[in-house]
């Protein structure tokens, strides 16, 4: 991935701590914006002269920590999706479960492990790169899908999930907060279902760089190759319907319905429970766990 157009706002009140980030994120190639307390940082935002691919917050800063100024940014519309990364001394199960709670989709803790920093940071980016990707390809898609009542659809590769998921989302009543979860499921059902790629699997894939080389391999496969996702669309009342079923051999999903502190550092393993929180209204994985049935009100 290329960095260079994606910028970074770092809040962090400790001069030893600006500099370790600094040296542990230079060569990288994103653009940084540093500021030293809670307030400061909201008054860059405010400017609106950046566009940020994400926020990293210490959580204890003079005038305003971090908890308030992700309470800010969040009642924002413009930085909903704007992923931040809560960094803080406190690695307790109960600060970073309030973390989560508040919208910090991303845990950092101090001293900071540089693997780890690199690969939260990189991955905190990809995902809200993606997210405006699927937004920006709505806008030709929602006129008269909107009429559609129901659809079957298959598809194989993460491409193809992505456009599907555009479509799919371009008619549900709020396409911007849907696209998000519907992509995730989809790429979900690639991913883990047909594809057979265990957790830890994409967790030393991600570390060595080879994640999209082994998507390509196994998609090549002959044992992979034939398998579809096959997905169903239903508008029914003021209510839409997607079931989405894989031919792998499933999965225990209750570990990833909710955000995990244990995981909180991980650079994957939350897009389930996001899609949960930002889009849907149910999300319920059936069978074996190679189906799940998300729906959405007020169509």
């Amino acid at each position: 991935m290329s960095n260079s157009t994606h910028t970074l706002l770092i809040a962090e009140d400790d001069p030893m701590n600006l500099e370790l980030l600094r040296r542990r994120l230079d060569g990288r190639g994103y653009d940084i914006i540093f500021t030293t307390n809670g307030r400061e940082a909201i008054d860059k935002i405010k400017k609106g002269q950046h566009e940020f691919s994400a926020i990293i917050l210490d959580r204890t800063m003079p005038e305003m920590d971090g908890m308030q100024v992700l309470a800010f940014i969040k009642q924002d519309p413009r930085l909903r999706d704007t992923p931040v990364i809560l960094q803080t001394a406190l690695a307790d199960s109960q600060s970073i479960t309030e973390g989560i709670a508040a919208g910090a989709f991303y845990y950092l803790t101090k001293p900071y492990n540089k693997e780890v920093l690199v690969t939260v940071v990189d991955s905190a980016v990809n995902d809200y790169t993606r997210t405006k990707k699927l937004q920006q390809a709505l806008d030709a898609r929602q006129r008269g899908l909107r009429l559609l009542r129901q659809g079957q659809f298959g598809f194989r590769t993460l491409e193809e999930a992505n456009e599907l998921a555009t479509t799919l989302a371009s008619m549900c009543p709020k396409p911007d907060a849907a696209v998000s979860g519907i992509s995730e499921l989809l790429t979900n059902a690639v991913e883990h279902g047909n594809l057979e790629i265990t957790y830890e699997d994409k967790s030393e894939l991600l570390k060595a760089g080879r994640w999209t080389d082994e998507i390509e391999r196994r998609l090549a496969d002959p044992k992979y190759r034939d398998r579809v996702v096959e997905v169903s669309w239903q508008r029914s009342g003021d209510g839409i319907c997607i079931r989405i079923k894989d031919q792998g051999n499933g999965f225990k999903p209750d570990a990833y319905l909710k955000f995990d502190p244990a995981r909180a550092t991980h650079s994957h393993g939350r897009g389930i429970a996001m899609a949960i929180m930002r889009s849907f209204d149910m999300v319920e994985y059936q069978g074996k766990g190679n189906e799940v049935v998300a729906s959405i009100s007020g169509a």
